[in-house]
Parts: structure tokens; C-alpha cells; sequence
């Protein structure tokens, strides 16, 4: 029960950490200085001054594992020393609204934060410090004041969970998704009023204490990624390997938006694209470095390094207007079909190594105003062919011949190929129009030519799709439910 003094500090201390990693050593500074200190068995170090620089420092923070010091300066400048002195510091320009530091207890995440002064809301900038530089994850505004005690990070699976909001529901805020994803609220009608908050280090659970008393929370389920802030009705297409994803707007402006799924610090969407009128189709390429877009006036190739556009075609040049696209499984050719000008229905295939004219074939028609309901939905098979759903029911084409085959009889949607070639799952369409059709799914033998209905899926599936193992069916209606 004895004390021991180990000394006192010549140094008239603006700001300190106070949990000394590993009872070591200690940061303190003044007003322009960042000093550690160690700790020896029977008194204190010397004060190593680890750097100077103009500018008075308002915090410093050590990291739990005792690797690196953190200050943050009035200008908002933040810098980190790592204490192997055998790099630079890592610098960071901080938000001017910067008010408080802190580091993750197990030193993987930086947080700034401070208060928005236009809106009044706390806000937080989160680092990772997993990186050879510190990367921004995410950018969050919170609710009103509450200090710093009404959110606290997951370290486990990288979320920010929130009692602090303008509401009395729970956010969680996912940290490894683009920035312009929404918060998940989670809700519980009697939760109450919210008043304290803290998550297991495991990172499966948090805890609330409030009005109600004590609850527990799950974290480990898996949430969805939910983005809502363009509002637009939309195609979609993933990358071959799953890196990105884009989508092209049905209204307004046409906008063709891309998503990065990979990496640290995933920004919001960017724009590839500005079609100028409806997204019909898109499709990728299997390098994933390029996307096929149809629409009414063109058909073009999008690098996703967002240079400059290839247009294969034009409504002017061809007087034909594109819906759907596809992409061969070797990425060598494209295809689109749409409506002519004398309301036939055309598929437009491109052989993308070269610079000629693409390959025209009439899929027939009914007769003016009445081929717009016939516009097909294609995709390539593995050995080159292309299958056609629309009216006429499901057609395979040889690209070589021009001829066709039927494989199925009655009004076809959407449709999607297992990766054998044996098996389609395609939409039944129980309406006039092909192009956005909803009915009964089902599953046809390409070798048996027996069909298998999804009755359990309903009779208004509107999208499907399959593995890339060919074993799992995934449909989607226009109530909302995905169902697999």
C-alpha cells in the first residue's frame, strides 16, 4: 500500500494521455511542444521532445498499444509520430470544426469530431490507422450535443453505433461501405430515452442504459447497405469479380453512377455517365473495365476509369432505339436490341475488336405501335449464341446462320443463364410490355425442355438472377420481397 513519487515534470502541461500504454510511458505537451516521457522503476525519463512546429497544440493522445503519439493543433492539424523513429509523422488535415481526439482502444481507428456550426449537430470523422497513411472512412453527422459519450465505435466488424440522433432511435453507422450509404436504425418501441451506451470488445453486442432500464443489442447479424439519397428508379450491374456496381437512372437525367466496393475509405458515387434520356440496359465486361449502355439515342461502351465514351451507334445513324444489352462470356462482342423506325424489332451485335459496323438482325414485329412490348431481353450462351425473351417467347440465335430456334413458348422477361448453358430462369410475363414484366417464375431444362415453376415466389416477380455455381435461384417482385 506504499507510494513511491517517480518525480515531477519542468513543464507546464496544456494537454496529456493519461492511460500510459503498457504503464511505460506518457505523452504530455505545452503549448508548442509534444513530449514522451518514460516510466523507470524508481523515477521518470527525461522529456524526449518528439517535434516542434509552429502552432499551439490543443490534445494529445497515446496509442493503447504504444506505438504511435497523436496531437491535434488549433489550425486542426493532426499529427501521429510513430515511436520507432524510423518515418516521418503521418499528417492530417482536420476539420475546422474539430473539437476532440480519440483513439480506438485497439489502435486501429482514429476519430476526430467537433459540431457542426450551420446545423448545431455533433459530427465524427473516423481514420483508419490500419493503412500505411491514415484514410477517412467515414464523414457522420449525428444529433445535438452529448459530448463525445453518445456514439462509440465497433472495432470488431468497423461500425459506429449512435444514441446521439435526432430521433430516439439507435443508428449504425457501417464504416466499410461507400459514404453515401444510409445509417441502419434500429428501433425497439419502448426503448425509451437513451442515456448511456457501450459495446462488448467482442464486438457482438452493445448495451443502452436510459428511461427503461438496460438493454442489450445485437451487432453481429448481418445488416443490409442501403442507399437512398439520388431517389431515382434504376437498372443496376455488378462487376465480374463484385469490386463495384452501377446503375443507370430510368428518369430524369439518365445518370450512370458507379460504387467502389473495395478498398479503405470507399467514396460516394461518381457519375460515368450523363445519358440524356432512360437507361434501358447495362451490362459489364467480363475484365469488369467497362459497361455496355443502352438507351433510346445511342449504345455506348463506358470505361469505369471514367475516360471518354465509345458510341457503337446512334438513334441518328440507325433510326433504331436500344433497351437491352449483353456482353459475350469473352468480352469480344456486344449486343443490344430495341425498336427500328418502322417499329420492328432489331438486335445490333458488335465485334469490339474491330471498328466496323455491327451485325443487324430483324427479329420481326406485329406491326406499328405494337413491337414495343416485343423489345427482348438477350444474353450470350458460352459458345457465342444469344437467347431472346420477349412476346415471342425465348429464341436462341446463331449469330453465324441469322436463324433462330425456339425454346420456349410464351411471353418471356427477364431471364438469366446458369453457367452450363443447361438451365434458364426467366419470368413468365403476364403483361403487354416485355420490358419491365412481371409474372410467375420458372426454371427451363434447355435439355429436356420441362419447365419447373417457383409457386412459392408468387405471380408478380419482376428480376432474377442465379450463382455463379448455378445452384441458387434468387427472384425479386414489385411488393418489394427477395426470395431464394
Amino acid at each position: 500500500g506504499s507510494l513511491e513519487p517517480l518525480g515531477t515534470l519542468a513543464i507546464e502541461a496544456r494537454s496529456a494521455c493519461w492511460r500510459p500504454p503498457n504503464d511505460r510511458w506518457f505523452a504530455v505537451s505545452d503549448d508548442q511542444n509534444v513530449y514522451v516521457i518514460e516510466f523507470g522503476d524508481h523515477g521518470l525519463s527525461e522529456p524526449q521532445r518528439i517535434e516542434q512546429i509552429e502552432g499551439q497544440v490543443d490534445q494529445v493522445e497515446c496509442d493503447p498499444l504504444g506505438r504511435f503519439v497523436a496531437a491535434r493543433y488549433e489550425d486542426s492539424q493532426i499529427r501521429i509520430w510513430r515511436l520507432d523513429g524510423r518515418s516521418q509523422p503521418a499528417v492530417i488535415r482536420g476539420p475546422s470544426e474539430s473539437s476532440g481526439l480519440r483513439i480506438a482502444d485497439d489502435g486501429s481507428l482514429l476519430e476526430v469530431w467537433g459540431i457542426n456550426r450551420e446545423t448545431d449537430r455533433r459530427q465524427t470523422w473516423i481514420y483508419s490507422l490500419e493503412t500505411q497513411e491514415p484514410t477517412l472512412l467515414r464523414h457522420i453527422e449525428l444529433g445535438k450535443d452529448g459530448g463525445s459519450a453518445g456514439w462509440a465505435l465497433n472495432t470488431v466488424n468497423l461500425q459506429l453505433v449512435s444514441i446521439l440522433n435526432p430521433d430516439p432511435n439507435i443508428r449504425l453507422w457501417p464504416l466499410q461501405v461507400p459514404a453515401d450509404t444510409e445509417p441502419i436504425v434500429i428501433r425497439r418501441e419502448d426503448a425509451g430515452l437513451h442515456l448511456g451506451l457501450s459495446i462488448q470488445p467482442q464486438g457482438d453486442w452493445f448495451a443502452t442504459s436510459g428511461s427503461t432500464g438496460l438493454t442489450l443489442w445485437p451487432l453481429a447479424q448481418t445488416y443490409p447497405t442501403v442507399i437512398e439519397k439520388y431517389q431515382e428508379r434504376t437498372r443496376l450491374v455488378f462487376g465480374p469479380d463484385g469490386g463495384w456496381f452501377a446503375t443507370g437512372s430510368v428518369n430524369g437525367r439518365g445518370s450512370v453512377r458507379l460504387w467502389q466496393l473495395e478498398g479503405d475509405g470507399l467514396p460516394p458515387a461518381r457519375i460515368l455517365h450523363e445519358a440524356g434520356r432512360m437507361v434501358g440496359g447495362l451490362a459489364a465486361s467480363p475484365d469488369g473495365e467497362q459497361i455496355l449502355l443502352a438507351h433510346p439515342g445511342a449504345v455506348q461502351l463506358l470505361p469505369v476509369d471514367g475516360t471518354a465514351p465509345r458510341t457503337l451507334t446512334n438513334s441518328d445513324s440507325t433510326g433504331a432505339q436500344f433497351f437491352a444489352a449483353a456482353f459475350s462470356r469473352d468480352g469480344h462482342h456486344a449486343a443490344a436490341s430495341g425498336t427500328a423506325i418502322d417499329r420492328s424489332i432489331v438486335m445490333a451485335v458488335w465485334d469490339l475488336d474491330s471498328e466496323g459496323e455491327p451485325t443487324l438482325i430483324d427479329l420481326g414485329g406485329e406491326g406499328k405501335g405494337k413491337a414495343g412490348r416485343l423489345t427482348p431481353w438477350i444474353r450470350f450462351t458460352g459458345n457465342g449464341d444469344i437467347l431472346s425473351g420477349n412476346s415471342f417467347g425465348l429464341l436462341r440465335w446463331d449469330l453465324g446462320t441469322g436463324k433462330s430456334e425456339t425454346l420456349f413458348k410464351g411471353s418471356v422477361g427477364r431471364f438469366a443463364i446458369s453457367p452450363d448453358d443447361s438451365r434458364i430462369l426467366l419470368v413468365r410475363a403476364l403483361g403487354r410490355s416485355t420490358l419491365d414484366s412481371k409474372g410467375p417464375a420458372m426454371v427451363l431444362d434447355l435439355e429436356t425442355g420441362a419447365t419447373t415453376p417457383f409457386t412459392s415466389h408468387g405471380d408478380s416477380v419482376t428480376v432474377v438472377a442465379m450463382d455463379a455455381a448455378g445452384r441458387i435461384a434468387v427472384t425479386g417482385d414489385d411488393h418489394g420481397p427477395i426470395r431464394g
